[in-house]
């Protein structure tokens, strides 16, 4: 499927997701609101943060539940329920993205080092240019990961199989995927950034037109966008 025919794809899918809008709104909105409900009250704060936290694995599974429906062929926009489904998918791609993002940070951590020690101001040029690199093609590497993590429904060992990931990329084509990748981040950047400094001038109106009209439909689309990159490219042949 061809980039153009992903993004309208995705757009009506998108579009026609709009009653799930209001509880991707009350969702951002609990988070948003939760961890700052009790302050610096101890137990509270403590339990505010854990179900903040669980709040974020709900949206982060359902987010990847349309990725896999997506990817195994169903265009029917999921329903919210089996909630600890849901809190342990989100566990799981939490663990993908730290997985793959421990080694660039433990490799960052040894270069800042070496920049301190040598005080050389060309290596640390150098090494940020690296550093910077690495951190591309380790985001890069996640949605892959993803994408086949739900190809093979949740099982979190298919997320580091990485030889297999590198070839479906392959089969895709690198350019292909990143230039996809770059198109679904630059979108979504730039159309919050149009509209969140208009929709935030409207102050609670706008509050609430973000939480329940954008962030909803920016992260549906996000995630059909994908599901539709591993339905044609992550599947078996």
């Amino acid at each position: 499927m061809y980039l153009k025919n992903r993004i309208k794809n995705s757009l009506i899918y998108s579009l026609k997701s709009y009653p799930n809008y209001i509880i991707f709104g009350i969702i951002l909105s609990l988070l948003d609101v939760i961890p700052n409900l009790f302050g610096n009250r101890n137990i509270l704060a403590i339990l505010a943060s854990i179900i903040a936290t669980l709040v974020l694995f709900i949206e982060i599974g359902y987010l990847a539940t349309i990725i896999g429906d997506t990817i195994h062929g169903n265009d029917i926009l999921p329903k919210f329920k089996n909630m600890k489904s849901l809190i342990i998918k989100g566990i799981k791609e939490t663990i993908i993205v730290i997985g793959y993002l421990v080694i660039p940070m433990i490799i960052a951590l040894i270069l800042i080092l070496e920049v301190i020690v040598f005080d050389n101001i060309v290596l640390g040029i150098l090494i940020a240019i690296f550093l910077i690199l690495v951190l591309i093609f380790s985001v890069f590497f996640i949605e892959g990961a993803i994408l086949n993590f739900e190809y093979h429904h949740s099982r979190l060992k298919s997320a580091f199989d990485i030889k297999t990931i590198y070839h479906k990329i392959k089969n895709m084509g690198i350019s292909e995927f990143i230039i996809a990748l770059l198109f679904l981040s630059s979108a979504s950047f730039v159309v919050e950034l149009i509209f969140e400094g208009f929709i935030f001038d409207l102050g609670i109106l706008g509050s609430i037109l973000f939480n329940f009209l954008l962030m909803p439909f920016l992260a549906i689309f996000s995630s059909r966008f994908l599901g539709l990159i591993g339905r044609h490219y992550f599947t078996e042949n």
